[in-house]
């Protein structure tokens, strides 16, 4: 990108980002007080994550699993059978709204509205003898982004998955437009954010 589409993109992320959390902030308030009510521990669960040209950064989601259980970037069972969450988180999960506190990250800078999707360390690291992860990622990773809209959950968990995956990043990064970021949000409003947020 040339320093102008970054600028205008890190604007268009900042604006949009203020938007939603003015708009979103008395949900986000009620989530966390219930989350405190249901069980003990932190409102917040950061993580750390792989980001534009691999930076590690701190990822911000609600907390949806007890507190003593595995860390969640790891699911090896379906959420309804799967008792290291608790109810709220089980929900939260399902409905993607314990990524709410990731338009904190867009804001701070680390993530962007539309993007790649921020990397598990451990798949970073799998990926990182690819040449187009690191292509991929010249851009910051996106709350939500084309593959994301292409591919349905479960998809990104296999190895041809994850090349078709990197492909559509590809065609992102290489077909980037404000026009395109709004086309993904808007189809990302519509669809609903059916897609693996734990990849």
């Amino acid at each position: 990108m040339s320093n102008w589409d970054a600028t205008s993109k890190r604007i268009f992320d900042i604006i949009f980002s203020i938007i939603i959390l003015t708009m979103i902030a008395p949900p986000m308030l009620l989530i966390a007080a219930m989350l405190k009510l249901e069980s003990k521990g932190s409102v917040f669960l950061p993580q750390t994550r792989s980001g534009q040209f691999g930076r590690k950064f701190a990822y911000l989601k609600f907390r949806t699993m007890h507190i003593n259980s595995v860390d969640e970037d790891i699911t090896s069972l379906p959420i309804n059978s799967d008792t290291r969450y608790t109810r709220l988180g089980a929900f939260l999960r399902k409905t993607s709204l314990d990524e709410l506190p990731q338009f904190l990250t867009v804001l701070k800078g680390d993530m962007s509205i539309v993007g790649p999707r921020p990397m598990i360390l451990s798949n970073a690291n799998s990926y990182a003898d690819k040449p187009i992860f690191h292509e991929i990622y010249t851009m910051k990773p996106g709350i939500t982004g084309w593959s994301q809209i292409c591919h349905h959950k479960g998809v990104m968990t296999t190895e041809r998955g994850m090349d078709d995956v990197f492909e559509y990043d590809r065609y992102y990064k290489d077909n980037w437009s404000l026009l395109f970021d709004l086309k993904i949000i808007a189809l990302t409003l519509l669809e609903g954010f059916r897609y693996d947020n734990t990849f």
